[in-house]
């Protein structure tokens, strides 16, 4: 089987600062003043020399989803009603949006570089 490692290994963080609740005033749109936080994130899957297929990495979330571009990041405690979302989008060209579900990057067929976020 393919060895892979995604951020060598360590769990991927995005620090987003502190967001004053206030801020949040549109729905599915940016806390007010908010800058996007763009972060990396690096893959190694070893020899691809023998694989005939397109290697891809597929973005998941757990937490659950709204839409396919939307996960939940907070539910309200009075009624477990998702009113936080995080959404994903690739600066580095290609996908715009990434879905959650299904949300597949290409990658460098090398077997290693660095997708922008």
């Amino acid at each position: 089987p393919q060895s892979c490692k995604i951020n060598q290994g360590d769990v991927i963080k995005v620090n987003f600062g502190f967001i004053n609740g206030q801020k949040f005033t549109t729905r599915n749109a940016m806390p007010d003043g908010f800058t996007p936080v763009d972060f990396d994130i690096t893959y190694e899957f070893g020899d691809t020399s023998k694989i005939k297929n397109s290697l891809q990495m597929r973005i998941d979330g757990t937490t659950g989803v709204v839409d396919q571009y939307n996960l939940v990041a907070r539910r309200r405690s009075s009624d477990n009603v998702p009113d936080v979302g995080i959404r994903i989008e690739n600066l580095g060209g290609g996908v715009a949006n990434i879905p959650f579900q299904n949300g597949i990057l290409p990658v460098d067929p090398s077997g290693h570089g660095t997708v922008n976020m």
